[in-house]
């Protein structure tokens, strides 16, 4: 524990410069060890007004509020967080470790909620009352129309899964299957997790969305429960939509995991096969942007047996990309979509997303030197396209390995008519 003395000399230090981050965070580090919770809540929170994302300096607020005994405001700190570092390992620590509190400041915590955790040796215990409140289902507020191009694959998604929900007795006449679990795969930045929310509006079902920071624990035992009772959540709201994002984090290939991922991807599967019974009306949906790293067992027949490519968007995408995210900001009378999404070639939508964000935060910043707005142009646009690198092209190379020496099966068919035609397969 530091001295007294040690403390002074930085409080001296930080008053002498207040804007200097590291010494301020060490300065609370030691007033924390010292039990003085309140000081360092007081640094920890003058860290975060100079830099808002400031990682050491959050946690250290959700750590002294904890020891303070202000437990709703710490776990909403939390839960922010975690959605601003979705894989943080202390935050994942913080988030499912009890408090250590004083006395007072634990009964306190008995009146808000009742403690989740019971710890068992190296396992942690739940209850299952304490799930219920960790996964939400509902509408996701997002529609074909607001998915930019893909006619094509939303025309073979109303095939596979919203036809079927609105006409059974025409697939049961044909002995079609309904139901089963659809994999959405590509590069990252185009659509996936967009889509899977606009298939859950078009087939008018609420969503539960689970993904890696929802699921993941470093207490054994404790990510399979999680992945359970979403399952659980989703079947006592059927009809909806289960959609699990990252589903090469859950579901990674056996081979490739330790014991811990292991005996996960053996949960996901068990709850898979429940398709024919207790899943049979819950959509299940799953993107990924590394389907080679995903198990097989879960690409078999009443698993994710349909598998869909989720491509870069194409010219008239990026056109409609393009319209989407410059809606209703000031543009030039001529303003030129179609030639700025020429040369957006390769670009993913979350690409040209940023291009759009980028060109209006340049477009603030001259209004504010000049006091006068001014409208944003084609040559603007294509001046700042020249300065992103998409990040298709660095996924394109890794799916050009799997697909030229790894597509026995005819996985990645789709994903080689793409690399020819985009002149990538080479």
């Amino acid at each position: 524990m530091a001295s007294d003395s040690v403390i002074r000399v930085l409080q001296r230090a930080v008053e002498a410069t207040p804007n200097d981050i590291s010494l301020r965070l060490h300065l609370a580090q030691l007033l924390e060890q010292s039990g003085r919770a309140e000081e360092a809540l007081e640094h920890y929170s003058a860290i975060m007004r100079l830099d808002p994302n400031h990682r050491e300096a959050w946690l250290g607020i959700v750590r002294t509020l904890r020891t303070l005994g202000r437990h709703a405001q710490a776990e909403h700190q939390l839960d922010t967080f975690l959605m601003v570092y979705p894989d943080d390992m202390e935050g994942e620590l913080l988030k499912y470790s009890p408090s250590t509190v004083s006395e007072p400041a634990e009964m306190e915590r008995e009146e808000e909620q009742p403690e989740p955790l019971t710890h068992l040796g190296d396992a942690v215990a739940w209850h299952p009352a304490d799930f219920a409140s960790l996964f939400r289902v509902q509408p996701t507020g997002v529609c074909f129309a607001d998915v930019g191009g893909m006619e094509a694959l939303k025309e073979q998604i109303r095939l596979m899964i919203i036809y079927p929900l609105q006409r059974p007795d025409l697939y049961a006449m044909y002995r079609k299957r309904v139901g089963g679990g659809v994999l959405l795969y590509g590069p990252p930045g185009c659509g996936k997790t967009l889509l899977a929310r606009a298939i859950a509006t078009e087939c008018e079902m609420p969503m539960l969305y689970i993904g890696v920071s929802e699921i993941l624990s470093p207490w054994v035992g404790v990510s399979e429960q999680l992945l359970h009772e979403a399952f659980e959540t989703a079947r006592s709201h059927a009809p909806c939509v289960l959609f699990i994002d990252e589903l090469d984090a859950l579901g990674v290939r056996r081979t490739e995991a330790h014991h811990h991922s292991r005996t996960l991807v053996s949960q996901l599967l068990q709850e898979m096969d429940g398709f024919q019974s207790r899943n049979e009306r819950v959509l299940i949906l799953a993107a990924t942007n590394s389907p080679w790293h995903v198990d097989p067992a879960l690409l078999r027949p009443g698993r994710f047996d349909r598998v869909l490519f989720v491509p870069p968007p194409d010219q008239e995408a990026r056109i409609e990309i393009l319209k989407i995210h410059t809606r209703d900001r000031p543009l030039e009378p001529r303003f030129d979509f179609a030639r700025i999404a020429q040369h957006l070639r390769y670009f993913s939508g979350a690409d040209i997303a940023a291009l759009c964000e980028r060109a209006a935060e340049e477009a603030i910043a001259r209004a504010l030197r000049t006091g006068k707005p001014e409208p944003l142009t084609t040559e603007q646009f294509l001046r700042l396209a020249r300065t992103i690198t998409p990040i298709t092209l660095e996924w394109a190379r890794t799916a050009r390995n799997y697909a030229t020496y790894a597509n026995e099966t005819g996985l990645y068919d789709a994903v080689v008519e793409w690399l020819t035609k985009e002149r990538l397969m080479r």
